[in-house]
């Protein structure tokens, strides 16, 4: 995302665990389904839980990137994961790495 205001939609639900890892910029990352917010800078891992609707959006002044990696699976076999039906409401969580 290299654009303040930039976000990537329609929001996503994945069929396993996502892990973003920011190596630039700044991230906000929004729970459609429960309004949670979560701010994601340089250095922070955000751990996005199986069955979490999320997006990704870009406030800040720096282009935003990161690695991101999904287990076990990316899309459920219907098509993009959305016909899974999650019981439990997530939540994000994130740490930080600043080391060089």
């Amino acid at each position: 995302m290299s654009h303040r205001g930039e976000f990537f939609d329609p929001p996503d639900i994945h069929v396993g665990d996502e892990v973003y890892y920011l190596t630039k910029g700044q991230a906000n990352l929004f729970n459609p389904e429960t309004g949670e917010v979560l701010n994601a800078e340089e250095g922070d891992f955000v751990h996005i839980p199986v069955g979490m609707w999320h997006q990704v959006w870009n406030f800040g002044d720096k282009k935003v990137t990161f690695i991101n990696w999904i287990t076990p699976q990316l899309w459920s076999d219907e098509e993009r994961g959305t016909s899974i039906n999650f019981e439990k409401k997530s939540a994000f969580c994130k740490s930080s790495y600043k080391g060089t």
